[in-house]
């Protein structure tokens, strides 16, 4: 079952979600035939916006025959947007990453904001960002949202109406780039997984072009013809992800890469 927000407790203990888990149980313990592996195997909360939601039912997760599409940051002539091609002329953003996280506001680093969409899509997955980044230091982190904007420019609030956490965006995610080598083992398309090993370690030349992927938690949503997807790519951590490390901070700037061999994206399911 996939519950998207804090307050999952809201959800677990409802007695039509304990009788599907205890009869699940029951099913896989105790031998019983009770029926439950006739239902959906995977049930989901598709978010809509404001707290509102419906239920999509799946044979399997992720989604069976999910289309990830990939929209391409831009930067080329000095406006950040996200772009459905992949552009043909170099552009690049700068921002200071000599910056502490403030308990209150968000840190900026980077955004790029797409046209409006043309139609409605639902996402149900991981969102994914491969993107081309260099730093002054021997190391980076970048805090991955994306957010979506109404059309007024207005953000849509995704968590349900149970959730402590009204500003978690529609996905997020955070990576150290000295941690970007992957387990291509277990790495998916849609999610990457790193090997985290002394090994695997790979520190920045300072100035020097890296291309690494940021995987995110599982996410729902609705986004409607008309919304805009907003991506922030930032300095410093949030109160969900924090490395609470400075070393590699002082006096430095980082780099976001877009287009022509440099062809930076986000990836939504």
């Amino acid at each position: 079952m996939v519950v998207n927000g804090c307050g999952i407790h809201f959800w677990m203990y409802q007695p039509e979600y304990l009788n599907k888990f205890r009869a699940f149980f029951d099913h896989w313990l105790k031998g019983e035939e009770n029926g439950i592996m006739d239902e959906p195997a995977v049930d989901i909360q598709m978010r809509t916006g404001e707290g509102s939601y419906y239920w999509r039912h799946e044979a399997d997760w992720p989604v069976p025959e999910t289309k990830y599409v990939r929209f391409y940051l831009d930067n080329s002539r000095g406006q950040s947007q996200l772009v459905t091609q992949a552009p043909e002329n170099a552009g690049k953003a700068v921002y200071n990453a000599d910056v502490h996280h403030k308990a209150a506001g968000r840190v900026e680093g980077a955004t790029f904001i797409s046209a409006p969409f043309a139609e409605d899509m639902e996402l149900a997955g991981y969102i994914k960002a491969g993107l081309y980044v260099a730093s002054t230091t021997t190391d980076m982190e970048i805090h991955m949202k994306v957010r979506v904007l109404d059309e007024n420019d207005r953000e849509v609030i995704y968590p349900a109406r149970t959730s402590m956490e009204r500003g978690l965006p529609l996905g997020f995610g955070a990576l150290k780039v000295s941690h970007r080598i992957q387990d291509e083992a277990r790495t998916r398309e849609e999610l990457p997984v790193y090997k985290h090993t002394k090994e695997a370690y790979a520190p920045l030349t300072p100035g020097e072009a890296v291309y690494c992927e940021i995987g995110t938690f599982p996410t729902t949503g609705v986004i409607r013809k008309g919304w805009k997807i907003r991506l922030d790519l930032d300095p410093v951590g949030s109160r969900w992800v924090d490395y609470n490390e400075e070393s590699y901070r002082k006096d430095a700037e980082n780099t976001i890469f877009t287009g022509a061999d440099k062809a930076s994206f986000v990836q939504l399911p």
